[in-house]
């Protein structure tokens, strides 16, 4: 985010596609800005810049994310993928190989982005069928190619062999987890002021001294109004630290869902007990959106979700 003002930082703990990182972030960037603008690495694309075209998509911490959504200090302690890290001193990831053969990119803009949300799919579903191909690439979009070598490329593949960095690094990670803080993080600079509180007490006081503060879950929402309104944000508390609030409970007579709960998440649970309203939830939005975005963050705001629906390419 541009500005001629001098911005207090936030320090941030991050792996890069295996590689531990420090970062001094603005505490109100992008994960796509904090990528190509502080971290110098430029594959991920930015396209939109709202959620609708998949050109940025990155895999946190196992799942696909429009990173023009993420605000870079939401990735404090956690696992970045993007598309620099596919290829190896051996040559092409398979997939990428695949783009090659099929013919599945011209103009390369959404490329990165096709070929993360590939790769995460195919990690996880070494078979999929054609429909699940379509349905977890609908939020990925194409001007060039009209989506069908994209397909037949994901297709060719029957199994990629997974790329485990937790296991190939497994001293690194345990060492880096280690040190991640547990401590309230408090940022301050004049008027402005980002909280990252760990339990609900704290939230609770947070709040009550700061009533007027944005809350910060899925971000799909008060990213957009840093992104795409220029707004600036007096007061944000980033509430994704509190595990407290990240949950599902079934009672007796009803399922409980806690505030910062991925949608992705309620859609996975609820399908054993209504498989109708979880097909109805898979028209909410991409996947990348679902990954991030919260029911109680939708209620309680006028969602842009409304941007984000799949289109008719998806089964």
């Amino acid at each position: 985010m541009a500005t001629s003002k001098k911005v207090k930082k936030i320090q941030i703990t991050t792996t890069i596609n295996g590689q531990e990182m420090e970062l001094l972030i603005p505490p109100y960037i992008s994960l796509l800005e904090t990528l190509r603008e502080i971290v110098g690495i430029t594959g991920t694309k930015e396209g939109c810049n709202d959620g609708n075209c998949g050109a940025c998509t990155v895999n946190i911490d196992g799942r696909i994310v429009d990173s023009c959504l993420v605000l870079g200090a939401e990735v404090d302690g956690k696992n970045i993928e993007t598309i620099e890290g596919m290829a190896t001193p051996e040559g092409l990831h398979p997939l990428q190989q695949a783009f090659l053969e099929e013919a599945a990119l011209q103009c390369g803009i959404c490329t990165p982005g096709f070929l993360v949300a590939s790769k995460n799919l195919l990690d996880n579903e070494p078979n999929p069928s054609e429909g699940r191909i379509r349905h977890w690439l609908a939020g990925n979009l194409c001007r060039c190619t009209g989506y069908r070598p994209i397909i037949d490329a994901a297709k060719s593949l029957n199994k990629i062999s997974k790329f485990d960095f937790f296991k190939k690094n497994h001293q690194l990670f345990i060492s880096f987890l280690k040190k991640i803080k547990q401590e309230n993080i408090v940022i301050s600079n004049k008027n402005k002021k980002y909280f990252a509180p760990r339990n609900v007490n704290e939230l609770k006081k947070t709040l009550k001294q700061y009533p007027n503060s944005k809350l910060l879950s899925g971000g799909t929402d008060v990213s957009l109004v840093v992104t795409k309104e220029r707004k600036d944000l007096d007061s944000l508390i980033y509430m994704n630290s509190i595990d407290e609030l990240n949950y599902i409970k079934k009672n007796n007579n009803y399922i409980e869902v806690g505030a910062t709960t991925p949608l992705i998440d309620f859609e996975s649970f609820i399908k054993k007990y209504f498989p109708d309203f979880a097909q109805i939830l898979k028209r909410y939005g991409s996947i990348q959106i679902r990954n991030v975005c919260t029911i109680a963050g939708n209620i309680a705001t006028v969602s842009y979700t409304h941007l984000t629906l799949p289109t008719n390419r998806e089964v």
